[in-house]
């Protein structure tokens, strides 16, 4: 199954950029907790990414015109 991507996501150019500065601080985050590691850039964004898109787009969504419960 391929993971969602924030840029597939309908947000704004303001949002947009507002979702990558949590996205980026996030996976800093991660990046620390797991000692710092060499080459793993990317796979600490796309955990990162991921989280933010579950926790933060998912269940703002609308769904025809109704949230989601």
């Amino acid at each position: 199954m391929k993971q969602p991507e924030l840029e597939a996501l309908y947000l704004t150019d303001d949002e947009l950029g507002h979702a990558k500065q949590q996205i980026e601080e996030l996976a800093y985050y991660k990046w620390c907790e797991a000692g710092r590691p060499c080459g793993c850039d990317e796979h600490f964004w796309n955990e990162a990414e991921l989280e933010w898109i579950e926790f933060y787009y998912v269940p703002h969504r609308e769904f025809d015109g109704h949230r989601p419960r």
